[in-house]
């Protein structure tokens, strides 16, 4: 078991998913098996009997068979379900390789070779549809990128021992070339059973209909326009291309090789051979490099790599057959390098084009590639061919010209895919639903309101002084509206009124009339909760002024942590060039709390930090992440003894609001909206959006912030998570009882008093007298709730220690603290220790 972990591990597979990749490996290998074996005996068959200027013709012939299979394909999955249809299709393809082989086990009729020839590109077909349209629904875009190169081994694994084989049993004269068929044929069935148990542990996500909406005439040509869809376009070019240089390359090594090896046997002994190194190193390359060079250099990677390197081993050719030198060796190159880097990196990528992409969407993108884009690409090649063979210019410097222009075009095109994929995946942002509300002042309706052109400036001083409600209430109301330059003097009492409704009114009259006399007042309000968001209100409506005001009550008021929260809220919401200043003077506030809600506040302003700030920004991205792996690592330690506890919760509400924090952070520190859109999609966006998160946090991101934040937001467990980050943050591994004295221990600035409090009543637990410093610590607590846990601890500790803490706030007449021993001295008087439950009183 423990060694299956650590292959899990090694590949990067999670527990619930090593089924369904196992199945897929198994089946990629039998299938593979089959397809290779097919490939050497039906290749080596047809070049010893055909004419090698047949080739161009037969990838032709093959382009449009195969496009017609494609069509066939997309009118049966309206009727069937892909589940059904796979096996459908897997089974058809069992009974003709049987039929062909029989007719040609009867006749000898060398046109069936032909038409076996013909059959390689069905063999793909079926393959490429039946595995990977299975894949890309199984898995989701963070699964795709960890696992599809892993699940692809198998095909690679089946290559390495098909081409072995053919070494092997033709080398021993065991059975012929055509004897190599009937093999092949065994082992496709073996992956159609295993195809079955694909499809049934799977049937959710597999029971598809591909339905295909009807559309007038013109939106069916706005599919094919450039303008229109530009993403399908590039999808259709980056099929098409990579086919065409194949099979450049597959004629130009055919002919070589066959003028090497005339004879069918040795010439399919040397294909296997050569195509056994090469899967040799594929397998290497998918299992050590593939993973690396795509977390290193993303996507680019996987669709630029390939044609570089054909261009540069299209150069060498060039060069050599200019100057007369000898070419099989890069021939052999090129072949390796577009068979087996582009299973390991190109079609991998490839299939990752089709994650951002609807799962209709993605259904019909892919029908259309297999049925339009890739048999194209045998026809193009098939034509370019044929078009030289009428010139008498079909050497290899003359092939070489044509593939360095396709090679070209395919670099060109993945370019600009990764933008247009890029663009896709950014999109999505605006896909996830946010709620922004928006507090919007309304004045209660009132009978005793009286319309403004009714009652004079005079009626107004009368009103505010009346003893009935109702009449301040309308003086307050109608104030805000006078233009009188004294009309501030009656709003002083209104703000102290003591009917809510009235006070109201006259904060909001206060914000209308912009005086400076009035923001004391204002202030004053603030130490009501009822009245806040009133008092906000009013003071955004003084502007710039208001700014000015704010800076001078912030300093005054340093020591009320609430209320210079409540102003950063006022400056936001006035917003401008003053404003920003302020909360940028106060990035490096001593207080954590206060630079947490400027950094929200400049994020919510789109503010983007200079060079300067981004030093600080990144220390402080440093510490909360520090903080977050540190509640990992409390979880991993008490999730045992507290499973079902609040305790486990409130460690959880601490990471959820320290990663909120973060995004402010590096939304600042980039300038980058996006950023602040990916906290919607993280803790709203749900099943396959949610996965994009990663590949888009890939590309907003410097390397060097990457490598700390992609860890925390895939969707791995606790422990891995804590074992990617051990080089940055390093944990060590604490008993239940001293993680929960670091828990209460912990910097207040970082976490809240509630989970600390519950840490303390967790810790009532452990009857260990050494635990009274660290109740005594926190009895003085400004915390309530704190300090009633604390002082139940130390009373159950050390009864002594807390009698002498209860006199000492008899005599300073601490009266929170000394209401807080009472009730737990009278709880024990009255119940007996240890008879009932102690219910705390700021908890109940």
């Amino acid at each position: 078991m423990e060694l299956s972990n650590k292959i899990l591990a090694l590949l990067d597979i999670r527990r619930n998913e090593k089924t369904v990749v196992f199945l897929l490996i198994s089946y990629a290998f039998f299938i593979g098996f089959g397809l290779y074996m097919y490939y050497v005996a039906a290749t080596s068959l047809f070049l010893t009997k055909f004419n090698t200027e047949l080739l161009p013709v037969a990838y032709i012939i093959g382009g449009v068979m195969l496009h017609f299979i494609g069509r066939s394909n997309l009118f049966l999955q309206a009727r069937f379900k892909f589940s059904s249809l796979s096996a459908y299709l897997l089974i058809a393809l069992i009974l003709s390789i049987a039929g062909l082989l029989l007719a040609y086990r009867l006749t000898d009729n060398k046109w069936i070779i032909f038409v076996l020839f013909l059959w390689i590109r069905t063999n793909l077909f079926v393959f490429s549809f039946t595995f990977w349209l299975s894949a890309s629904r199984i898995f989701d875009l963070e699964q795709a990128k960890r696992i599809f190169s892993v699940i692809s081994t198998g095909e690679v694994a089946s290559s390495i021992a098909a081409n072995l084989m053919v070494k092997l049993l033709l080398s021993s004269k065991v059975v012929s070339v055509v004897g190599l068929l009937y093999i092949s044929l065994a082992s496709i069935v073996i992956s159609f059973f295993i195809l079955l148990l694909i499809l049934r542990k799977n049937r959710e996500k597999l029971a598809f209909t591909h339905v295909r909406q009807k559309q007038p005439a013109n939106e069916e040509k706005k599919q094919f326009s450039l303008f229109q869809n530009r993403y399908h376009v590039y999808v259709y070019l980056l099929a098409l291309l990579p086919v065409a240089c194949l099979y450049l390359i597959e004629f130009n090594f055919s002919i070589t090789s066959k003028k090497q090896y005339p004879d069918e046997n040795q010439l399919a002994q040397f294909l296997g051979q050569f195509l056994f190194l090469c899967s040799v190193i594929e397998l290497l390359i998918k299992a050590f490099l593939y993973r690396f060079v795509t977390k290193t250099f993303g996507l680019a990677a996987g669709l630029t790599m390939l044609p570089i390197g054909l261009l540069l081993i299209a150069a060498g050719v060039i060069g050599l057959e200019t100057t007369g030198g000898g070419v099989f060796f890069l021939i052999l190159i090129s072949r390796f390098l577009i068979t087996s880097i582009r299973r390991s990196f190109s079609d991998t990528s490839f299939q990752m084009l089709f994650q951002p992409v609807p799962e209709q969407e993605s259904v019909h993108l892919q029908n259309r590639v297999e049925s339009y884009a890739k048999p194209l690409g045998y026809i193009v090649a098939g034509g370019f061919l044929l078009v030289l063979m009428q010139f008498k210019v079909v050497g290899t410097l003359e092939v070489y010209l044509l593939l360095t222009g396709v090679l070209a075009a395919w670099l060109l095109c993945a370019l600009v895919m990764l933008d247009e994929y890029r663009n896709r995946l950014l999109s999505l942002l605006s896909q996830v639903k946010t709620a922004f509300t928006n507090a919007v002042a309304r004045q209660e309706a009132d009978e005793c309101t009286v319309p403004a052109d009714t009652i004079s400036y005079e009626d107004l001083q009368a009103l505010s002084l009346s003893p009935q409600s109702c009449d301040r209430l309308t003086a307050a109301q109608h104030l805000g509206q006078s233009k009188r330059y004294l009309a501030y003097k009656h709003l002083i009492h209104l703000l102290e009124d003591p009917d809510p409704r009235t006070r109201k009114a006259a904060l909001q009259a206060a914000g209308q009339l912009k005086r400076m006399e009035l923001w004391p007042f204002l202030v004053s309000n603030l130490a009501e909760e009822e009245f806040r968001p009133d008092v906000v209100r009013a003071m955004v409506m003084f502007g710039d002024a208001g700014v000015e005001a704010v800076e001078k009550s912030f300093v005054k008021m340093a020591a009320r942590t609430d209320l210079s929260l409540v102003f950063i809220d006022v400056v936001r919401d006035i917003g401008g060039a003053k404003a920003v200043r302020f909360l940028r003077q106060n990035l490096a506030n001593p207080s954590a709390i206060i630079r947490d809600k400027v950094y929200e506040a400049l994020t919510q302003m789109g503010y983007k930090a200079n060079f300067t700030e981004q030093l600080s920004i990144t220390q402080e991205v440093d510490n909360k992440l520090s903080f977050y792996i540190w509640t990992l690592a409390a979880e991993v330690d008490l999730i045992d003894n507290l499973s079902d506890s609040e305790l486990i919760e409130a460690l959880r509400h601490e990471r959820t609001e320290v990663l909120s924090k973060i995004f402010n952070l590096l939304t600042v520190m980039y300038g980058d909206a996006r950023i602040d859109q990916l906290r919607s999609l993280y803790f709203e966006a749900t099943g396959k959006r949610k996965s994009y998160l990663i590949e888009i946090v890939d590309m907003v991101l410097s390397d060097e912030m990457k490598v700390r934040i992609l860890p925390i937001i895939g969707d791995v467990s606790i422990q891995e998570t804590i074992l990617k980050m051990q080089a940055f943050y390093p944990q060590q591994h604490q008993t239940p009882r001293d993680r929960l004295v670091d828990i209460v221990n912990k910097d207040p600035a970082a976490i809240r008093d509630h989970t600390r409090t519950l840490a303390l009543w967790q810790l009532l637990e452990y009857p260990d007298s050494d635990l009274s410093l660290v109740y005594m610590a926190f009895a003085g607590s400004a915390s309530e709730a704190l300090a009633e846990a604390a002082l139940y601890g130390l009373y159950r500790s050390d009864t002594q220690a807390f009698n002498e803490l209860m006199a000492y706030y008899e005599l300073t007449n601490d009266q929170t603290h000394l209401r807080l021993c009472e009730r737990i001295t009278n709880h024990h008087r009255v119940e007996g220790p240890g008879t009932t439950k102690y219910e705390p009183l700021v908890m109940t």
